[in-house]
């Protein structure tokens, strides 16, 4: 919740400093952002959310198929490791691309071609993403770990490092990074105090 309200924040900014702008939001889910911020959102805007087929079906039966009237909406099929559908997106306006909770569950190629593809495509605009560190991921192949052995959960890219995201591409410059504040509750609260004021530790989490 905490990293989705951060995410909202930075989409309002966004927008508000590039109103004539597009927000592409990537394996989109059944998220409903445009909707927690809709009387935040200029009515320039175009807002185009993407995700697989069976995704984009059930949110047209949950009834998450429509945006706010007053901006550009629509959805749009497509896989992030097969990036045919990146071109039915237009590359003219400002973009913002919302890419949260996709990134640790890519292939570390798949997710850096994929980015290295948007910041081909999209010359002008601000990405906003969000990743585990290594530790996260080593983690999540632990059986033991009830949490990750009940929803077969298993993260592929770890980062050690935000602005190993940044040194993909000379293009792109890293604006603000904000760390979790403690480890999942699974781990328990203190503990996690304590291990967060380790900076190696930190900085692998996520």
């Amino acid at each position: 919740m905490r990293s989705s309200c951060q995410f909202d924040e930075w989409c309002v900014s966004f927008v508000k400093a590039n109103p004539q702008s597009t927000v592409l939001h990537i394996a989109c889910g059944l998220d409903s952002r445009i909707n927690r911020i809709s009387t935040r959102l200029p009515k320039e805007l175009q807002w185009i959310e993407v995700d697989r087929p069976e995704i984009m079906n059930l949110r047209k039966k949950l009834d998450l198929a429509d945006g706010p009237h007053q901006v550009g909406y629509r959805l749009l099929e497509g896989d992030v490791t097969n990036l045919k559908w990146l071109k039915n997106v237009p590359s003219v306006r400002p973009t913002l691309i919302i890419m949260e909770g996709l990134l640790m569950y890519l292939q570390p190629e798949h997710g850096k071609h994929l980015i290295k593809q948007l910041v081909d495509r999209f010359p002008r605009g601000q990405v906003v993403c969000d990743h585990m560190g290594t530790l996260m991921c080593l983690f999540s192949s632990w059986n033991w770990i009830s949490m990750f052995k009940e929803r077969r959960v298993k993260f592929q890219w770890g980062l050690t490092d935000p602005t190993a995201v940044a040194q993909l591409d000379v293009k792109l410059r890293l604006l603000t990074s904000i760390p979790y504040p403690i480890l999942p509750p699974w781990f328990g609260y203190w503990k996690s105090k304590v291990l967060f004021a380790i900076p190696l530790v930190r900085n692998n989490m996520g």
